[in-house]
């Protein structure tokens, strides 16, 4: 046989290149996307290419050729592959309520309120998220807040403004309620109720006073008596000067019960009002209001009373609430002579079945009135009110010779009682 001189050469270049392709289809079967040769290694149904994974160094029998090197083919190039594109990331994917719908401001501070104020403010929210979303309604957590209906649809990147107003009540101090939007992720057709929160702070520079109201009993009859209550509103911090009190007035008390005075007593840091009755008409209720303005707010306190003929009643009713332990739910009423009168209790008339009344005589003059829930006590399905109206009594009392006490309370179902 005749060999070419170049045979031995060729027979090892052609050893190489086949080590060389060799090598790069091991490294393709380790993982790499594609290879010099254009194989790719990935099934075809595969839906997305994983990142290449790490591939240790080949051995040194099968290192990868050189760019000089005879039979060197360039390796394609590739895009790098980044487990945290953004395209991976989008706004949808956000946490709706926290990062994806947004009010403006976070929180509505109002400030320092008088009582019986109306704050309007407006309010904005903007759908931060990357889908759709529909705004259902508006709704607020307390009576004291009122909004307009707000009905519509916010694509990605749109704002809305709502409109509320707060009514101040008759309270003291800081103060916070919620405006409530609901709201519906069209992409996924879930619900969300956002809180947007309302704070304000009624009459912050005084302490809340007690009592918060003012109390007044009267008598009209063989003796007339005259009723008087007084509040004092006192400063949070001193500074020893008087309370600038203006338009001292008393509004809504009726003037069938009677003839109403106020005044004011100031000293430093403090001013004490005083409402008297001097009462001209009996069995009347008094129900009303002392207004002005202290330190530049206004102020409201109610006045609630009642004015008598003969005898007194504390409470004017017997008062149950929700009878959850009927063995404990004891109520009482003090009947007393107005005008030192002495008289007797001659009977009591009231439902056996509804409730058990019973008297003693009370120290100092008078009686009390005990009425308990009549046994055995209702079985019910859901909270039902007790039904009988109220207690009538019979005296021998001139002027008053009879009572009529009101019942009030609620039978709750068995399995929400305790004490049997």
């Amino acid at each position: 046989m005749i060999r070419s001189p170049h045979a031995s050469t060729l027979g090892a270049r052609c050893t190489l290149v086949a080590l060389v392709t060799l090598a790069l289809l091991v490294t393709a079967g380790c993982g790499t996307e594609s290879g010099a040769s254009g194989v790719s290694t990935e099934p075809a149904s595969s839906p997305t290419k994983q990142p290449a994974a790490p591939t240790s160094a080949p051995p040194p029998f099968l290192a990868a050729p050189k760019p000089n090197d005879p039979g060197y083919t360039a390796p394609k190039k590739t895009a790098p592959s980044n487990p945290l594109s953004t395209s991976t990331l989008s706004t949808s994917n956000l946490e709706p309520g926290s990062g994806g719908v947004r009010f403006d401001p976070p929180a509505i501070e109002i400030g320092a309120v008088g009582h019986r104020q109306k704050v309007p403010f407006e309010w904005k929210f903007t759908n931060g998220t990357g889908d759709k979303i529909d705004v259902l309604k508006v709704s607020e957590s307390c009576g004291c807040l009122s909004s307009e209906d707000l009905r519509l649809t916010l694509q990605p990147g749109e704002s809305a403004t709502g409109r509320t107003v707060l009514s101040v009540g008759t309270n003291f101090g800081s103060m916070q309620k919620y405006v409530l939007v609901t709201i519906r992720h069209v992409a996924t057709s879930r619900n969300e109720t956002l809180k947007l929160p309302i704070r304000w702070k009624c009459h912050p520079g005084l302490v809340r006073p007690k009592p918060g109201s003012f109390s007044l009993t009267g008598a009209v009859g063989t003796v007339t008596e005259e009723g008087e209550s007084q509040v004092t509103l006192k400063r949070v911090k001193r500074t020893g000067t008087p309370l600038q009190l203006e338009e001292l007035r008393a509004d809504g008390l009726s003037k069938s019960a009677g003839q109403f005075d106020v005044t004011q007593e100031s000293r430093p840091d403090e001013v004490t009002l005083t409402v008297r009755l001097r009462p001209t008409h009996p069995e009347s209720r008094v129900s009303g209001y002392v207004k002005a303005k202290v330190d530049g707010l206004p102020i409201v306190i109610p006045v609630r009373g009642q004015v008598y003929r003969g005898l007194r009643t504390d409470p004017n009713y017997f008062q149950f609430g929700q009878i959850r332990n009927p063995r404990k739910a004891v109520q009482t009423v003090a009947v007393t002579a107005v005008d030192g009168v002495e008289f007797d209790i001659t009977s009591i008339d009231a439902d056996p079945t509804c409730v058990e009344v019973e008297f003693e005589p009370r120290e100092g003059g008078g009686f009390i009135i005990t009425a308990r829930p009549a046994v055995p006590y209702p079985d019910v399905e859901k909270n039902t009110t007790m039904k009988c109206k109220e207690v009538v009594v019979t005296t021998t009392h001139p002027d008053k010779p009879e009572l009529r006490l009101r019942v009030l309370g609620i039978h709750v179902p068995a399995h929400q009682r305790t004490g049997g």
